[in-house]
């Protein structure tokens, strides 16, 4: 059977040069003329999607047992606030427009929502504990998902990434501040909003330097 390397697909048939490319091929040709035979290649953005739901349901699960054993409710916060995530994350999929920009009013809608609710409900911190980082958290890895399944260029969402970044520090204001009663969700927030900062600027610094020129009209 004939194959591509260029293409990575194996051919049926008599064929000189391959169909997709018509580059070179090698090895021996098959009697029959067929398409060639392209793999399937799952694409890791659904691998990351199943995984970060195993890791969503896990951490729900774990929190129910705590509270179970030790008393309490704020795993039903923490439930809320994955179900939340990932209505943005669905929400994002299936909109149209600047889906980064879309991204970043939701997270500000979201939040400021919870607080309004917390506060009309007697204020207990629910929402700067929980929702405000964890919805945070999920907006940046949600901006990242969907920016790969919807094949998005760097470009047209780095500027949102950066203002989703650095809405992602507030915790640690909030922590300085000593407002946040439950600092681990905050601190998680704040290394998620960190380590994708360095990230961005180790792995994208390029593109993230030609777009605040682009930006600022240097």
């Amino acid at each position: 059977m004939l194959y591509c390397e260029n293409c990575k697909v194996s051919i049926t048939g008599n064929h000189e040069k391959c169909p997709l490319c018509q580059g070179d091929v090698i090895g021996e040709p098959s009697k029959t003329n067929t398409f060639p035979i392209i793999k399937e290649e799952k694409h890791l953005m659904y691998l990351i999607l199943k995984i970060t739901a195993l890791i969503t349901i896990a951490v729900s699960v774990i929190s129910v047992l705590i509270n179970l054993g030790f008393g309490g409710k704020w795993s039903f916060y923490v439930i809320a606030g994955f179900v939340t995530g990932w209505i943005v994350i669905w929400i994002t999929v299936k909109m149209h427009g600047n889906i980064a920009k879309n991204t970043i009013w939701l997270t500000v809608i979201i939040s400021i929502l919870s607080i309004i609710w917390d506060m009309s409900t007697g204020y207990r911190g629910w929402s700067i504990d929980y929702v405000l980082p964890l919805i945070c958290c999920f907006a940046m890895i949600e901006m990242f998902i969907v920016a790969n399944i919807k094949k998005l260029r760097i470009e047209d969402y780095i500027v949102y990434l950066i203002i989703d970044i650095l809405f992602g520090i507030v915790p640690l204001v909030l922590l300085l501040l000593d407002i946040v009663k439950v600092i681990y969700p905050s601190l998680i927030c704040v290394a998620e909003s960190v380590i994708s900062l360095a990230i961005l600027i180790l792995f994208e610094g390029k593109a993230l330097k030609a777009e605040i020129v682009r930006r600022i009209h240097l």
